[in-house]
């Protein structure tokens, strides 16, 4: 951590990025892409002129494709009016017409076309060849490093180390999830002024219930009288539904960040979104009036089950962060002092560019913080987010990606940062009680068996997506012996008759077709290596943050 950074800018955190990191990020994007341009000799008015060529035979080649198709659709006409007319001379004048200029134009324009297609190809694969340099100069760090460049308060790693892991579960008490539902896929870690966080991306697998529905056509007879005495006999149809829930595996990816401090240690509690962003002073007062209500009655409770829940005077403040279900009075006015308050008020009745959509836990010294927004936000890095053979739709995609990273992420941290207390405590230092198990840790392990195609570990039955988990086998120097285990499902037909009651009156056997879903895993011995491998080292299948994927 740099010991130099101010924090009592980020007293005001959310005006802080509207009035100066906002505009500061875009100027060292700007900055960093013209240093890449010059440290790779990349000539902007070389890419410009092939991009040009090349952009000149696309439209050469689409002009002469939509006269190709003139031409075959007049061809197609004449063979059609031909046919037509075959009883007669002219039909086979057309013909002829058809067989000697009209197809022998088209094969001349096809012939351009082809030429035209070969240069186009030419220019595309020059102008590609010129960017390859300059877009591997933008790492999957690039974003990271800008991030920390602007605002140098947070602190990121290199990569999610062991270390940084283990002193989250021992000092802070982080409950790793021991369940084999999620897969990490992004990873990035660091502090803030020596409070460790990590924001991760995973792929999770929940169950779910799902309804399978079956139908059966019955008929039956009665016997009717009309008006003047007679009898028929009536057939009635009806089409019988029945169904049968069970569980089957969803996939989605989640994002969280998980920040520790051990400021209010002992405090805990959940807020969801109020709904308040974007509204009117009015639609606000009526709220929280509605809200005083409530706290009210809820306070009564918490007297009468000997609780220790008190609503504070900020009527306002409480309804914006809804916190009733707190555990620890003392602490939590500790933690949220007046600038706190109006700091989370300003905050969370933004209704741009995301509104209130965090979801935060409180749980003793570990902060969760779920955002709507950074559910699917692609935080990899990858420089697939801006690859292009053309410079100006790199500067513009290279921009537009840092910006919405800087963003996305700098708004998760926004509650922790709105808090004071969190970020200029620094908590104590750390002093490990064992070595750490791992070279790697588990999570980075994860995103780089993420980052190949995770069907070949699967089993052979797997009818679902995969989950990838690790089983640590041996360390090693700078190398992990591990196991991984690829977490699937077979899908299981079953058919049962649902007993259901007919217009007729009787029951009657109606089949539903439905699956279970049976647990399905798979291990593969891997080896991972960090920072270097031997020379000679046969079967490296993935590299990523000077880590190795090998086969054992």
């Amino acid at each position: 951590m740099n010991n130099n950074v101010d924090t009592t800018l980020y007293l005001e955190p959310l005006k802080y990025y509207n009035y100066f990191l906002k505009d500061k990020h875009l100027e060292n994007i700007e900055a960093f892409l013209s240093g890449a341009v010059e440290k790779t000799n990349f000539s902007i008015d070389a890419n410009k002129e092939v991009v040009e060529q090349y952009k000149k035979k696309c439209k050469e080649s689409e002009e002469l494709e939509k006269k190709i198709g003139k031409k075959r659709a007049f061809s197609g006409f004449l063979l059609f009016i031909g046919i037509l007319l075959c009883l007669v001379i002219v039909g086979i004048f057309i013909i002829l017409h058809r067989k000697n200029k009209v197809k022998k134009d088209i094969e001349e324009l096809e012939k351009q076309k082809a030429k035209i297609d070969k240069e186009k190809a030419t220019f595309l694969s020059q102008a590609e060849a010129q960017t390859a340099p300059l877009v591997a100069a933008l790492d999957e760090q690039t974003a990271i490093k800008l991030m920390e460049q602007t605002a140098p308060i947070l602190d990121f790693d290199e990569r999610c180390e062991p270390e940084l892991v283990d002193r989250m579960v021992e000092q802070f008490g982080l409950k790793e999830d021991e369940f084999d539902n999620h897969s990490t896929l992004v990873v990035q870690s660091g502090e803030i002024n020596g409070n460790p966080f990590m924001l991760t991306q995973t792929y999770a697998m929940n169950m779910y219930p799902e309804i399978y529905t079956g139908h059966l056509v019955i008929s039956w007879t009665t016997t009717e009288r009309d008006g003047n005495g007679n009898t028929r006999m009536v057939t009635h149809t009806q089409t019988l539904t029945a169904t049968v829930t069970e569980d089957a595996p969803r996939y989605a990816v989640q994002t969280q960040l998980i920040l520790a401090s051990d400021a209010a240690p002992k405090l805990s509690f959940k807020r969801e979104p109020a709904g308040l962003a974007g509204k009117s002073e009015k639609e606000i007062e009526r709220y929280v009036k509605s809200f005083e209500k409530k706290d009210a009655k809820a306070a009564e409770k918490a007297v009468k089950k000997g609780e220790s829940y008190t609503k504070m005077a900020n009527s306002k403040f409480e309804a914006y962060l809804n916190s009733s279900d707190r555990n620890n009075e003392v602490e939590y006015r500790l933690l949220f002092t007046p600038l706190a308050q109006t700091n989370i008020c300003t905050l969370f009745s933004q209704d741009k560019p995301y509104g209130d959509d965090i979801t935060y836990y409180k749980k003793g010294c570990i902060n969760l913080i779920y955002s709507a927004h950074s559910r699917n936000m692609d935080y990899s890095g990858g420089t697939y987010n801006y690859s292009s053979y053309d410079y100006e739709i790199i500067k513009q995609k290279f921009t537009d990606y840092n910006m919405n990273f800087f963003q996305g992420l700098y708004y998760d941290f926004l509650l922790f940062l709105s808090i004071p207390m969190f970020h200029q405590h620094t908590p104590l230092s750390f002093i490990p009680t064992h070595a750490p198990t791992r070279n790697v840790s588990s999570y980075e392990t994860e995103c780089l068996l993420n980052k190949i195609d995770t069907k070949q570990f699967a089993h052979e039955d797997t009818d679902t997506d995969v989950i990838l988990t690790t089983e640590m086998i041996n360390k090693g120097k700078d190398v992990d012996e591990i196991n991984v285990v690829a977490h699937t499902f077979k899908k299981v037909p079953h058919v049962t008759m649902v007993p259901t009651l007919g217009g007729d009156g009787h029951m009657h056997p109606v089949p539903v077709h439905y699956f279970t879903y049976e647990p399905l895993t798979k291990k593969t011995p891997m080896v991972i290596y960090k920072n270097a491998v031997p020379k000679g080292k046969e079967g490296i299948i993935m590299e990523y943050r000077h880590l190795y994927l090998a086969n054992k």
